[in-house]
């Protein structure tokens, strides 16, 4: 499981030669990545892991959450003051005090607003960037971006269950989401 191996999986693209990566985070900075187990969490990594003591162990002594804080640590380094040489690694998170979505959360509302806040900090950092926004859109807002990539109207339509589903009503809506300025095609839609 990558949460004992690499929370964050950007070591092993490094590894693999790449030497740009963007990771996106979608737990917020500032949060406790270092809290205790329950006891009855411990409990339950002992009994589910009884045949693995060394993953008991990593587990309960929380060891691969020193390992997240550890690279949401390095990586928010190398996105404040990137390297002169070497991996560029650019990392995206909600900013501190941003509520967490809980894992099991399944109001569309919640999610919505996930999604928006996401969008909206992403806008934010590459605006942020220089040659990461473009030129012609500067004097969009991160949240004018956000509102027309995502329309609180949005919300008032059905839930689509097919796999493509986003990216049908995306051309349908093409038109209306980009209209007065660039930042809301994420993809070049010619192929689809």
């Amino acid at each position: 499981d990558a949460q004992l191996s690499e929370p964050v999986p950007f070591k092993s693209a490094l590894a693999n030669g790449c030497t740009h990566v963007l990771v996106l985070r979608t737990r917020p900075d500032g949060i406790d990545c270092m809290p205790r187990p329950s006891k009855v969490e411990a409990g339950m990594m002992r009994n589910f892991f009884a045949e693995m003591p060394d993953v008991v162990d990593y587990l309960v002594g929380m060891k691969h959450k020193e390992l997240y804080c550890q690279d949401v640590l390095r990586l928010n380094a190398a996105t404040q003051t990137p390297p002169a040489q070497g991996a560029q690694l650019l990392t995206i998170a909600p900013p501190e005090g941003v509520a967490e979505i809980g894992r099991l959360e399944r109001r569309r509302e919640m999610i919505f607003d996930g999604v928006k806040e996401g969008y909206k900090t992403s806008v934010n950092l590459l605006k942020s960037q220089p040659g990461l926004w473009p030129e012609s859109d500067t004097a969009t807002t991160p949240e004018q971006a956000t509102e027309r990539a995502f329309p609180v109207d949005l919300l008032s339509q059905e839930p689509a269950l097919s796999r493509s589903a986003w990216i049908d009503t995306y051309l349908e809506r093409r038109a209306e989401f980009c209209e007065g300025g660039v930042g809301t095609a994420p993809f070049n839609t010619d192929s689809v």
